[in-house]
């Protein structure tokens, strides 16, 4: 189950200056940071993979989140909750038919 939809692809880090000011001692969580998108990246790409094989069945929203991470706003939340829905009466459909194939 993801939270992003299939095209979403996490962007590179770009505060490494700032990380290593912060967090001189912290030299593993800097990489970490700094490699953080292309472990995500590379996850999906896999999923991508196992997906097409038909391997496993991945959930996630079918157009991109209109939302902020922090959103606050009732009305953009309630846009998001009923795209949720919509989407899952869309996935219902596959995820029944794929669950039919194994």
């Amino acid at each position: 189950i993801l939270t992003r939809n299939e095209s979403y692809r996490k962007k590179p880090f770009k505060q490494e200056w700032l990380a290593k000011r912060f967090y001189p001692k912290y030299i593993g969580l800097i990489e970490a940071m700094v490699n953080r998108h292309q472990v995500y990246n590379d996850t999906l790409d896999l999923l991508d993979k196992l997906e097409a094989d038909g391997t496993v069945f991945v959930i996630r929203p079918l157009k991109p989140i209109q939302v902020d991470r922090l959103e606050r706003n009732p009305a953009n939340l309630e846009k998001l909750y009923e795209q949720g829905i919509n989407d899952s009466e869309q996935l219902i459909r596959n995820l029944t038919k794929w669950l039919s194939l194994k």
